[in-house]
């Protein structure tokens, strides 16, 4: 029997700011896994630097760019499960 934890949904924007001082503003969603049925703060310092590390090939490419701030917009439970459960039917789908 595989273990099983809960799988959330983080809508995150990073904000970043240009060499006029114009915002630019870069919406993604990203996975979290816990083990227990809550978010504490450290899963959430977790959800914030996978953002940025799904956002570092496009921050690479902005000339003049500083990130300036990254936001949880909102988190969704997917329920608790095991990886096999929450994946199961991805690849297949993907290969559609």
């Amino acid at each position: 029997m595989s273990l099983k934890s809960h799988f959330w949904l983080i809508a995150a924007q990073i904000v970043t700011v240009d060499e006029t001082n114009q915002q630019h503003r870069f919406g993604m969603n990203v996975l979290l896994n816990t083990k227990a049925g809550v978010v504490a703060r450290k899963d959430l310092a977790k959800a914030q630097e996978a953002a940025m590390q799904r956002f570092a090939p496009t921050f690479e490419q902005l000339k003049g760019h500083t990130l300036s701030d990254v936001f949880l917009l909102g988190i969704s439970p997917l329920g608790l499960q095991s990886q096999a459960q929450f994946h199961e039917g991805f690849a297949e789908a993907a290969a559609n």
